[in-house]
């Protein structure tokens, strides 16, 4: 019996560790598949890794590259930024990702060069489109003005039927013969749309009076000419009216003359024409600034030219105002300029309205400094002696206005290199980097020069290699009242300005001292206590002695007494609350100042002037915003 009890017992046994067996052989089996089903997975994550660093290093390696071609296509960087570029930009990346094709590389690794590609990636993808967008403004900017554009008008009386130009057919059309113009292509232009009889006049105010009596229809005429007679009459708006207009094209005289910029000497020239369409128009040019420059020296010289100088024009022995030069080109403004001042111009620089308004805009406005305080005759804004923060069109009514001052042009000369300063120091601001896209778009079509691309980025690379503090120097070319007949209207006597001979003389030795290497008198005095830290210095180098008058322009306020007498004149103001007026020594170029103990001594006269109120500090004179007519009729009344 206990045998067979045993046997049984045994038999459970077996069965015991069989069924024991079996869980653990299946616990073994489960086990290996759950290693194998965790491989796996951990495969397929490391496989998941190693495709995404795959992209990540290949978009790294394009915007490596990308950012690289234009580094070195434009050639932007000194040496020592660029061994700084090609270490952190290039090579680094390089190591970083020969370093994942090793076998043994951990996961945390992968996911440090995961993050810096990703940065990377960022700054590269920021970097390439502002750098791109530069040079291909640059590029634009500086070989678009191949041909300039001459805009033409047909105008008729304003109460005409006429409403387009096919109501001109078989009509008779007049117009003034100009030397700088293709009266084929004028013609041609005209005939393609209309059928019309030809009435030639050697002036305008002979054409205009056949116009107003009905002996023609119509006149063709340059868009410069008819903004000219506009301006010259109030009631011309009022009487005629444009029914067409159409352009015609030019290639540009090429006359750059080619200069190492950054180790000669070189010029340019400045011109602000007076257009807001297309920089290519050929019209006049109400600004006309020389800048010379020299790269070893840092010293910049700017020179104003006044609108009206009353200069002779290269090849025509007739003399003109220097503003109607832009009418017959770039070339003809830049070979009158050099005849000027006996110096050669190597590249140009064109600029209209419309750049300056967008400019200003774009940057957010800028602080410009004012000598003094006045209205602007366009738009009626009001500047202050001092800093005066400004938008587009308020800068630009501030580099147009002259009818408010007696010196006129040579003010306004001041008020647009104060201007540009302005633009400079506000450009250099890292602030405007937020707004450098919409800058950029700004200047489109407002700007041309002939400076090329590689000179540009050779100045950029002179700017960031040395970190130059530039010597400005801002001069005036002066003169007197005058009229005289022009090339532009030989029939008819306009206002110009007589050059000053002295100021001539002072502008060409101080070109001479900047190519010599000398330095000049900085027109600009730092001050950290003002918002763009500049202060504009005074002028003087077109200042005249003032010529004694026998009489005296008695002025009538019912706030002042005026004692005239030939030589004394004691003016004592009462009035404690007048209005904040214009220094005579900011308004006039004849005037010789010490100002001690308030008297001021002018040649021969002594002007005494005592101020009750001891917060005044600045003075009117009435004479400097008088015409010169009334000055005339006052002292006639004398």
């Amino acid at each position: 019996m206990d045998v067979i009890i045993e046997d049984i017992d045994e038999e459970l046994y077996k069965k015991e560790n069989q069924k024991e067996d079996k869980t653990n052989k299946k616990n073994i089996k489960n086990n290996k598949g759950d290693k194998v089903k965790k491989k796996k997975k951990k495969n397929k994550k490391v496989k998941k890794l190693n495709i995404y660093l795959l992209i990540i290093s290949i978009i790294w390696l394009f915007m490596i590259f990308l950012n690289t071609f234009l580094v070195f296509r434009y050639d932007v960087l000194p040496l020592k930024y660029l061994i700084v570029y090609l270490v952190l930009v290039v090579l680094l990346p390089v190591v970083l990702l020969f370093l994942l094709t090793r076998k043994k590389i951990n996961k945390g690794f992968k996911i440090f060069v995961s993050v810096v590609a990703i940065i990377n990636i960022l700054i590269l993808s920021f970097s390439f489109f502002y750098l791109n967008k530069t040079f291909s403004f640059l590029d634009d900017f500086t070989s678009g003005y191949n041909y300039e554009t001459k805009n033409y008008v047909v105008m008729v009386l304003k109460n005409s039927d006429y409403q387009e130009i096919d109501d001109l057919d078989e009509e008779k059309i007049g117009y003034v013969k100009h030397s700088n113009e293709d009266l084929d292509k004028i013609f041609k232009n005209l005939e393609d749309e209309i059928s019309f009889a030809e009435e030639e006049y050697k002036e305008y105010s002979i054409a205009l009076n056949d116009l107003d009596n009905k002996e023609i229809k119509a006149i063709v005429l340059g868009d410069s000419y008819y903004q000219m007679l506009s301006e010259d009459s109030e009631e011309f708006d009022l009487k005629y009216k444009v029914i067409y207009e159409f352009s015609l094209k030019e290639k540009v005289v090429e006359i750059k003359k080619e200069a190492d910029v950054t180790k000669d000497t070189f010029n340019f020239y400045i011109s602000g024409i007076d257009s807001y369409g297309s920089v290519n128009s050929l019209t006049r040019s109400d600004v006309n600034i020389v800048v010379s420059i020299n790269p070893k020296t840092n010293q910049i010289l700017m020179i104003n030219i006044p609108r009206d100088y009353y200069v002779e024009f290269p090849g025509t022995d007739s003399k003109d105002k220097l503003t109607h030069a832009g009418i017959y080109g770039i070339d003809m403004s830049v070979k009158t300029i050099e005849n000027l001042l006996d110096t050669e111009i190597n590249y140009y620089f064109k600029v209209n309205y419309a750049a300056l308004v967008n400019l200003v805009d774009a940057l957010g406005g800028v602080d410009v400094y004012s000598k003094y305080t006045f209205k602007s005759a366009g738009r009626g804004y009001y500047f202050k002696k001092g800093y005066n923060h400004v938008s587009g069109l308020e800068a630009l009514d501030f580099v147009r206005t002259r009818k408010a001052f007696k010196e006129g042009d040579r003010v306004r000369g001041e008020n647009q290199q104060a201007m540009i300063q302005a633009i400079i120091k506000k450009a250099m601001n890292p602030s405007i980097l937020t707004n450098y896209s919409n800058i950029l778009n700004s200047l489109s079509g407002s700007f041309a020069t002939n400076l090329g691309t590689d000179k540009i980025t050779d100045l950029v690379k002179l700017q960031l290699n040395d970190m130059p503090n530039w010597n400005i120097t801002s001069i005036s070319l002066s003169g007197s009242d005058g009229s005289d007949f022009t090339y532009t209207y030989p029939y008819q006597k306009l206002y110009v300005m007589v050059p000053d001979e002295n100021t001539i003389s002072n502008a060409k030795e101080s070109l001479n001292k900047v190519s010599d290497g000398k330095k000049l008198e900085n027109s600009y005095e730092e001050n950290k206590n003002l918002s763009n830290g500049i202060i504009l210095k005074e002028d003087n180098s077109s200042k005249e002695s003032l010529e004694t008058k026998s009489s005296i322009i008695e002025k009538e306020d019912i706030n002042n007494e005026v004692i005239v007498d030939n030589t004394d004149i004691e003016i004592n103001i009462l009035d404690s609350k007048n209005e904040e007026i214009i220094s005579d020594d900011n308004l006039s170029t004849t005037e010789e100042k010490e100002d001690v103990n308030n008297e001021v001594i002018v040649d021969n006269a002594d002007i005494e002037i005592n101020i009750s109120d001891s917060k005044k500090d600045e003075i009117v004179s009435d004479d400097n915003l008088s015409t010169t007519e009334e000055k005339e009729e006052r002292l006639e009344n004398d």
